[in-house]
């Protein structure tokens, strides 16, 4: 007897505003479904801006490797995902960052998010609490932000899903919207 084929890894991409749950979600997420989940790249990317004190200095290219460097962790974690590789952000993402710091959008930025798809984005609400954690600092940035990513989204091909509410009500929507996209036996 052949062994069946293992049905491929849906990419789950968590993305939205500053301090809005993402990295909690997709730890707890990949927890729950076994599976493997990618880190946030551009925050190790500020991090390292930080400690070399160039962190007022941004550039096209930071935000070129940032979302290169995203793709890459993803590709690497696919590997030894099971069913669901959940992601803490995208170039998408990364391109919108861009906008906010540069005062425009990027070309190769935009063909960085524009060639890398997910099965699903599920946009993280602002009605949480701000966290500042030393890396974030503008709780004011999100409402617009929110807004600039619903706008954004709606232009992709992609489905997408925005949740609300607390941690437990947030993560039992993306598992009723997984089973709803993808079987239960997935």
């Amino acid at each position: 007897m052949v062994d069946p084929v293992p049905p491929p890894v849906r990419r789950i991409c968590l993305t939205g505003a500053e301090s809005t749950g993402k990295t909690t979600m997709c730890e707890l997420l990949a927890r729950r479904h076994h599976t493997a989940w990618v880190h946030e790249y551009g925050r190790d990317h500020t991090v390292g801006k930080l400690r070399a004190g160039t962190n007022d200095h941004w550039t096209t290219e930071d935000f070129v490797i940032i979302a290169s460097r995203q793709i890459e962790l993803e590709n690497e974690a696919a590997v030894h995902a099971h069913r669901y590789l959940f992601c803490d952000t995208d170039a998408l993402a990364t391109q919108l960052w861009h906008e906010r710091y540069q005062g425009c959008m990027s070309a190769e930025v935009q063909a960085i998010a524009d060639a890398h798809h997910y099965d699903l984005y599920v946009l993280c609400d602002i009605d949480v609490a701000f966290e500042h954690d030393g890396v974030r600092f503008d709780p004011t940035a999100r409402p617009r932000m929110h807004t600039r990513f619903v706008e954004e989204l709606n232009k992709r091909s992609e489905p997408w899903i925005l949740v609300s509410g607390t941690l437990d009500e947030r993560l039992d929507r993306i598992d009723v919207d997984l089973d709803r996209r993808f079987g239960e036996g997935y």
